[in-house]
């Protein structure tokens, strides 16, 4: 297969499939000096909802539109924390399938939820004192954060114990948790009309259906850098650090049963690796700012790119990205 560089807006990219082409790359945010706060995690929603809401450091959220730099609310989430000062930050963020709400998870074992129209508080849940949490300190972190698909519910994983918060009312339940001791933690969560997933920190993948029910559980020997469902909640991939040749590796499962379908190996090193899907492609990313997107279906590379600084997030809609590195969040149009 042919390869091309050139280069857009000063960044390097290599086509490697002449079908597919980058038609536009420009910073949505960009920091004009080192006191800016670094960008923590973006989530975006999808459609007629077609915002990029960007989390930074400092605990502030900025909302701009998808695809063109403009910022349309900022939210000072330190206002609504009972305490401001280290170890109280937001550690997660989740937008609704409708668009109607966002919601934050905390390193203290606080869930926050606004309105995202009027930008307006609604809804506040606090774990800190669950009878059934382990008292190790990094339990109460809320890692993930996670609406189902019909908006109704919010899940968030609290040390390794999955909640369910109903999003109209102030009441949860524990719904499912992870074997595992007091320092097994859950990192990272989806939830799909049928399953639940969950990757751990120490390596292991979980499966289950929405009311807490066990189905399948898969162990690693290097940790789970990031992972992503598919649109169509058909397939899960995720991304996991290979030490040995210094590379990461994607592995591509069925989302209802955890059934192998295909794995690629990536070029990027290991650690700080991030992961998306559309419709049609797989993105992933890394240190170097090293940016693949691949064909899922086939497994082929088909765009390879260079972006100053590390890639820590990437969401993805039908034709275009939006990435985040330590001060810079982008957009690239394909």
């Amino acid at each position: 297969m042919s390869q091309s560089s050139k280069i857009i807006n000063d960044y390097t990219t290599t086509d490697t499939d002449p079908s597919f082409r980058v038609k536009d790359l420009k910073p949505v945010y960009e920091s004009v000096s080192k006191s800016d706060p670094f960008v923590h995690k973006i989530s975006t929603t999808c459609g007629k909802y077609d915002m990029t809401y960007v989390l930074f450091r400092d605990n502030t959220v900025r909302t701009y539109y998808h695809d063109i730099p403009v910022l349309t609310h900022s939210l000072d989430l330190n206002t609504y924390m009972p305490v401001v000062g280290p170890g109280y930050n937001i550690s997660s963020i989740s937008v609704s399938p409708n668009g109607k709400y966002i919601a934050f998870g905390t390193t203290f074992g606080y869930i926050y939820m606004f309105e995202i129209d009027t930008v307006d508080f609604k809804y506040m849940w606090t774990f800190n004192t669950i009878s059934y949490r382990p008292t190790e300190p990094k339990s109460r972190i809320i890692m993930s954060i996670a609406f189902s698909p019909d908006s109704k519910f919010v899940y968030a994983p609290s040390g390794r114990y999955i909640l369910k918060i109903n999003s109209t009312v102030q009441g949860f339940d524990c719904v499912g948790h992870i074997p595992g001791d007091m320092y097994t933690t859950i990192n990272k969560l989806y939830v799909t009309d049928r399953r639940i997933v969950t990757s751990t920190t120490n390596n292991s993948l979980f499966l289950m259906d929405t009311s807490g029910y066990p189905v399948q559980s898969l162990m690693f020997t290097s940790e789970i850098d990031d992972m992503f469902v598919s649109p169509d909640h058909t397939t899960l991939s995720l991304i996991v650090s290979k030490y040995d040749t210094m590379n990461g590796i994607v592995y591509l499962f069925n989302m209802y049963d955890l059934t192998p379908i295909n794995q690629i190996l990536t070029p990027h090193i290991p650690g700080s690796k991030s992961i998306a899907m559309n419709h049609k492609y797989l993105f992933t990313g890394g240190y170097g700012g090293h940016l693949c997107i691949w064909d899922w279906h086939t497994c082929e590379l088909v765009h390879s790119m260079f972006v100053s600084g590390t890639i820590h997030s990437i969401c993805p809609m039908d034709y275009n990205i939006t990435l985040s590195t330590n001060t810079t969040i982008m957009s690239v149009r394909f």
